[in-house]
């Protein structure tokens, strides 16, 4: 009886071990090639998206605090009458005042290719500053757009809690521009996802400075960009008149401390921030294996 035992035991322990050489290998292999995979998505997703969106935000980040120094004159070598003149010449075509932003028609100089040409001509030095401060925010909500498609179309590798708390930090720095509901002073949040889908062309790429120049002088088509416009026009206290110094105050400040957010999430999320691994342990931020 023992050597049937004996040989039954013996029968097993040949078949588990049979098993074993055959399973152990095919799921370490597997778990390799898990792993490989989700390196590879990880790397495709900080450097198309992660990147991307964390330059575009300190870009934005750095443009509003530097016109908040020009329009509180801690720039001396800025005027901020002459900055509100640049931005309402990329609007109207003309650097007067605007004595209703609600009944102001900018498609009556855009009608006429003379001005056109000179204020396109002047856009590339005189208006750089302006120019540019409209394509940098156009640029992050098109960034913007893009990350939040790429984080509900389920390629990325973050666990739920990271896509979560990046999808948070995002939106704050939305409903931030957007403002107080009652307040018809900021940028809603229909007019940012617009502007970036407007700014992503063909395959995923967001429009160059050159040819988001062109787009403001499309005619129809410009319209498209009157709320970016608008956003960064200020005027005196005359009824009806758009102002930009109290956003300062209010969205602004809280867009550059929503976006200080972002960023340092950012770095942390990509493995930029110094305290990054030794808060993971492991050097991309997915469920380890």
């Amino acid at each position: 009886m023992a050597d049937v035992v004996d040989v039954i035991l013996l029968f097993i322990t040949n078949i588990i071990t049979a098993l074993g050489i055959w399973f152990v290998p095919a799921w370490w292999s597997a778990r390799i090639a898990k792993q490989d995979k989700d390196r590879e998505l990880w790397n495709e997703s900080r450097e198309r998206y992660y990147f991307l969106l964390r330059e575009a935000a300190q870009e934005l980040l750095n443009r509003l605090t530097r016109l908040k120094e020009i329009y509180y004159r801690e720039k001396p070598h800025h005027d901020p009458d002459r900055m509100s003149e640049d931005f309402r010449e990329l609007f109207m075509l003309s650097r007067n005042t605007i004595p209703d932003i609600h009944t102001a028609d900018p498609n009556r100089l855009r009608a006429n290719l003379e001005t056109r040409q000179y204020v396109q001509t002047r856009m590339h030095r005189y208006l750089y500053l302006a120019t540019s401060t409209l394509y940098i925010a156009a640029r992050y909500f098109a960034l913007v757009k893009l990350t939040r498609s790429h984080l509900s179309c389920g390629r990325h590798v973050l666990t739920e809690t990271k896509a979560k708390d990046l999808t948070d930090r995002i939106n704050n720095v939305t409903l931030a521009l957007k403002g107080p509901d009652d307040i018809d002073f900021g940028m809603p949040t229909e007019q940012q996802e617009s502007i970036g889908e407007i700014m992503i062309t063909d395959g995923n790429r967001v429009m160059t400075q050159y040819e988001f120049r062109k787009r403001l002088f499309d005619c129809p088509g410009w319209e498209q960009f009157t709320s970016l416009m608008t956003f960064f026009i200020t005027e005196d206290d005359r009824p009806n008149a758009i102002k930009l110094l109290p956003k300062f105050n209010y969205e602004i400040r809280e867009a550059v401390r929503c976006l200080i957010d972002l960023d340092d999430y950012l770095k942390y999320l990509t493995g930029s921030s110094p305290t990054y691994h030794e808060r993971e342990g492991y050097p991309w931020p997915f469920i380890p294996l």
